[in-house]
């Protein structure tokens, strides 16, 4: 069946307000649709109409809610006040396309995918929501691409629960609480999007979250650029991460991670910061014009790699606490303090890396440190070019290039 409900008025049923089922198409056009006591729309049923330009506001449950296999086409409609969810979209099959609607001041989500659902949103203003502007979960695996996602209460998107997506081109700002949230097993893809302004973390990954994050601007977020704890594992690569209010990168708890050709700059804390049992890999990344240490390393391991590490305001690689990182083929110069600083019984293997330029000295072993100090080229520091000192161990400091 195909219908044109154009110009009504459908107002306070004490169901939904309209639905389209069992395969139906048609054109719901320019109605106002409001204050159901379900849903201002739904389509279900594999039905696949055309629903543009309408007004739907005020329902307790969703604006639209898209289940059982329903698909349409969702274009230039205004969705504010909804209870749960501006536009829900539900169950394998679901799979609509939503695109240029503002979904807006919501009492829950903005927008909610779930149960294997799919669907294209593209172009839509989603703000002002109560709870999350974005969510992604249970497998579904939406196309999220060209949104403005901001001045959502919670974060800007949060996938969870083995959610993916396709998550590019977004302008995700000024959200209540993190840009994007990953974890539960969720793997999504983020690419070319700006996550900024955010009231707390850039990107947060944790509880075993996975996914990519590739050529991203993540900037000025009010805590780190990218959070990684409690098992995330994500790969992140070309992404710029700068001006954030504390850390660049800051994997802890037990995170991981590969970090590759990243650009971590002008963060008011450490570049990148490596703590409590966590274990990522950094690899040919730069790090540069930081406000504490270029990277630090605390009670974790990790593998740093060909990175370059410049111009820092504290040691260009810091190293403590019982710290054990394989620091190889970096080349670390600038610092206002050290060039590597190893300390309070850290270890770990420090090979082949150039140290040159820095403040203070080249290499510096302190308080019980006994790390494997060999092969590396350390030269026109202003302190010492290696000097192992204040109960530094230094029997595996051997076979350096070093110069004052």
């Amino acid at each position: 069946t195909s219908a044109a409900v154009i110009g009504c008025t459908v107002r306070a049923g004490p169901g939904a307000g309209v639905v389209f089922a069992d395969r139906a198409g048609g054109l719901l056009e320019d109605c106002d649709i409001s204050g159901h006591q379900l849903d201002g729309v739904v389509i279900a049923g594999r039905a696949d109409p055309e629903v543009r330009g309408n007004r739907i506001h005020g329902c307790r449950a969703c604006g639209i809610l898209v289940r059982d296999g329903g698909r349409g086409t969702l274009t230039d409609n205004d969705i504010r006040g909804s209870g749960i969810a501006g536009v829900a979209v539900r169950g394998a099959g679901a799979a609509p396309a939503v695109r240029g609607n503002r979904i807006c001041d919501g009492l829950g989500k903005g927008v909610d995918v779930h149960d294997g659902a799919a669907g294209r949103f593209e172009g839509n203003e989603i703000s002002g929501n109560a709870m999350d502007g974005f969510v992604i979960k249970a497998g579904a695996d939406p196309e999220v691409v060209g949104n403005r996602i901001h001045g959502n209460r919670g974060n800007g998107m949060y996938i969870f629960e083995e959610g993916l997506g396709q998550v590019e081109g977004n302008d995700i700002h000024g959200n209540d609480s993190s840009g994007v949230v990953i974890r539960s097993r969720a793997r999504p893809t983020l690419r070319r999007n700006r996550i900024h302004h955010g009231c707390k973390n850039g990107v947060h990954v944790y509880m075993d979250g996975l996914g990519i994050l590739e050529g991203n601007i993540i900037y000025e977020n009010k805590m780190d650029g990218i959070s990684v704890k409690s098992g995330g594992n994500p790969t992140v690569t070309g992404n710029v991460i700068r001006d954030g209010r504390g850390k660049g990168i800051f994997v802890h708890d037990k995170g991981r991670g590969v970090f590759e050709s990243n650009d971590v700059a002008g963060n008011a804390s450490v570049g990148v910061a490596i703590a409590s049992g966590a274990d990522p890999t950094l690899r040919r990344n730069k790090v540069t014009g930081n406000a504490g240490h270029g990277v630090s390393v605390d009670k974790a391991g990790g593998l740093l790699e060909e990175n370059a590490v410049a111009s820092n305001a504290g040691d260009g690689i810091h190293v403590r606490n019982g710290a054990t990182p394989e620091v190889t083929a970096n080349d670390v110069t600038g610092s206002d303090g050290h060039g590597i600083m190893v300390c309070r019984e850290a270890g770990g293997c420090f090979e082949r890396n150039q140290v040159h330029g820095n403040r203070k000295d080249g290499i510096s072993v302190r308080t019980l440190a006994s790390p494997k100090v060999t092969g590396n080229l350390v030269h026109s520091n202003g302190g010492q070019p290696i000097s192992v000192c204040d109960g530094g161990i230094g029997a595996a400091v051997a076979d350096n290039d070093a110069t004052a």
